[in-house]
Parts: C-alpha cells; structure tokens; sequence
C-alpha cells in the first residue's frame, strides 16, 4: 500500500480535491497535454488543480517546480494553497518544518519527498533562484 493518499485532502477546510471538470481530470490526472492554459478568476482553483498535478508527479518519483512570478507572490498566494494540500506524511521528516504556519520561505526552496522526488518551490524571478537545484537530471546524450 503506499503512503501517497488516493485523494488530497485539504489539511484546512477539510475538502477533498474533486476536479471541476474532465478537461481538468484529464489535465491533474496524465502527463498530457504537454502545454495547458487553465484560466479561472481569483479562487477559480488553478493553483489547486496546477499543484495537484504536481504532487501526482511526485507521487511516480519525478521531480518538479511549483512557482510563482516572484518569491512575494508565491509566499502570498501559491505557497499558502500548497501547505493545504501537501501530504506531510510523504515529505521528507527534515521537511515537515515547513508545514507550520509560522514557517515563511526566506528564498527559492527545495521541498524534498521521502520516495525522492524534489520540487522546487518559489519566485522565478529571484536572483539565483535556480542555483539551489540539488539534483540533476541526465543529459539528452546519455
């Protein structure tokens, strides 16, 4: 059995995560389409079901990137809708400091999962926001 739930809870409200729709099943749910505009009005749900696709990535072992345009963005907005919805109990136990509210990333961050997979979280505009990746991925000449 594994320790990924069958279904995201929000750790809030308490909501389970239904997509709106089967473009947005299809869209959480498989690797394609390669490129997706979802769009929706504040609230709609796009940083949810964005953010459910990522973590069913991690769930498989691949890593990823959860960011926003800037690291003050993605502390107000992304980052407070990913603490909801992250399964603690599959983040790394060094991690799980970050689930606390109190906890506010300082910079573009790594958020480690215990199957391995990583996800780089934070602004892509920060200055060497990208430097902090700890893993590599191989070459297309390998």
């Amino acid at each position: 059995m594994s320790e990924w739930p069958d279904v995201y809870r929000n750790a809030e409200t308490g909501a389970f995560y239904m997509p709106h729709s089967a473009d947005e099943a299809r869209f959480v749910y498989s690797d394609g389409p390669r490129h997706v505009l979802v769009k929706g009005g504040e609230g709609s749900g796009k940083s949810v079901a964005g953010f459910i696709k990522a973590l069913e990535r991690a769930r498989r072992e691949m890593h990823g990137i959860a960011v926003s345009p800037d690291l003050q963005h993605f502390k107000k907005s992304l980052w407070v809708e990913m603490r909801r919805w992250i399964p603690w109990h599959c983040v790394t136990p060094a991690h799980r400091r970050m689930q606390r509210l109190d906890w506010e990333p300082p910079h573009t961050f790594q958020l480690v999962f215990t199957n391995g997979a990583t996800m780089l979280c934070g602004g892509i505009e920060e200055p060497g926001a990208w430097d902090c990746l700890l893993y590599t991925s191989p070459s297309p000449r390998d």
